[in-house]
């Protein structure tokens, strides 16, 4: 018997070629998502944090304004339907980065938010000490986080170029 299959030749996988944002794309996008609740967490994704290391974030364990540091130590991602805290996804995936200017004022900025939403609340507000919480306090979904980027990337195009569509949300990942 002869195996015919032997005689064809597999088609070569080739990697879609993933688009990275210019920088009028970057300060396009951060302008339009300057008045966001979630600006803060944009930035920290174009700092290079993934969607799950960016929601693990707390805090007084991970967050040191006076410093300048940020200690990534975890992350939240979705399991099938169940959102777990875990570690990083690789052995470097657990570091400390030093926070620029811009990115430090962002995190004083939805400190002092949740802040006024914590006495606004009061003991309706969850203190789960993450930094990317609800206006009551509660981490999250990082399904919410997605659609979110989806329509603020969207929205931060349509300024920049009405005719443009599609951008990628890749650099916020």
């Amino acid at each position: 018997m002869r195996n015919v299959a032997k005689l064809v030749t597999p088609p070569r996988y080739v990697p879609a070629e993933r688009g990275t944002w210019t920088a009028d794309e970057v300060r396009s996008f951060l302008r339009t998502a300057a008045e966001d609740r979630l600006h803060a967490a944009w930035r920290l994704s174009l700092y290079g944090l993934r969607r799950g290391e960016v929601l693990g974030l707390r805090w007084d364990e991970d967050v040191d304004l006076d410093a300048g540091t940020l200690s990534v130590r975890r992350a939240r991602v979705l399991v099938e339907v169940t959102v777990i805290e875990q570690e990083p996804k690789t052995r470097n995936g657990v570091r400390t980065l030093p926070l620029d200017e811009a990115l430090a004022g962002a995190l004083r900025a939805l400190r002092t938010t949740q802040a006024r939403e914590r006495l606004a609340a009061g003991e309706g507000y969850e203190a789960s000490g993450h930094v990317v919480v609800d206006e009551l306090g509660a981490p999250v979904h990082p399904e919410v986080v997605l659609r979110r980027v989806r329509a603020a990337v969207e929205a931060g195009r349509a300024a920049a170029d009405p005719s443009a569509r599609g951008v990628g949300t890749r650099p916020c990942r």
